[in-house]
């Protein structure tokens, strides 16, 4: 090693040596400036665990809990409100179109109880030779954000098919104007069985 690589080698030592008391200068300084404060640091924590833990009603998380419960009370009246106003079917969905209520009379048009027909489950209720297209046209709706209308068949598992007319329209937030969910209607147009001259004669065609 020559003289020159020697000094360069003398300089980058140095000015390690310099970036490290650097940075404990400014430990020191931030470590001071904790002990100082550190009153008003332990006074901020106890407020910040006080707000996110419940307590007797007067923490910022008892204020969320409390409109968390009056949304849901207000999604359950407006629900028993559109219920007792028609005698129709009834179901709400995500905005991406997964179901997460229907009512008594889905339940009883469709023979799918409420807790099997949440996300997907619905779709089985749907008559077989119209489920691709009805899956398809409901689920082209929740993409571009338009109302659902359609007449199909329902069909149960002991061959009752009904008709309807299903109508669903978008719910926007009053504050983004964003869809996030639909509500829609089933209207029966008319109920049948099918008997076995009809599925010999679709076997046939």
């Amino acid at each position: 090693m020559n003289l020159n690589e020697v000094l360069i080698l003398i300089t980058e030592i140095g000015a390690a040596i310099g970036a490290v008391v650097a940075i404990f200068s400014y430990a020191k300084k931030f470590f001071k400036w904790i002990a100082y404060h550190q009153e008003k640091i332990e006074s901020f924590s106890k407020i910040i665990e006080y707000e996110l833990a419940n307590n007797g009603g007067k923490s910022l998380k008892d204020a969320v809990d409390r409109i968390e419960s009056l949304v849901l009370t207000v999604e359950a009246r407006q629900r028993g409100f559109f219920q007792a106003q028609t005698q129709d079917g009834l179901f709400e969905a995500k905005a991406n179109g997964d179901f997460i209520y229907v009512n008594s009379t889905w339940s009883r048009i469709t023979g799918v109880q409420p807790t099997e027909a949440v996300g997907s489950g619905w779709t089985s209720a749907v008559h077989p030779d119209d489920r691709d297209q009805v899956l398809e046209d409901w689920l082209d709706c929740a993409k571009y954000e338009r109302e659902f209308d359609m007449k199909f068949r329902f069909k149960t598992l002991d061959g009752i098919i009904t008709d309807v007319h299903t109508h669903a329209v978008p719910i926007r937030s009053v504050k983004t104007n964003e869809v996030i969910g639909f509500l829609g209607v089933v209207e029966v147009t008319k109920t049948y069985k099918e008997t076995l001259k009809n599925m010999v004669k679709k076997e046939n065609h």
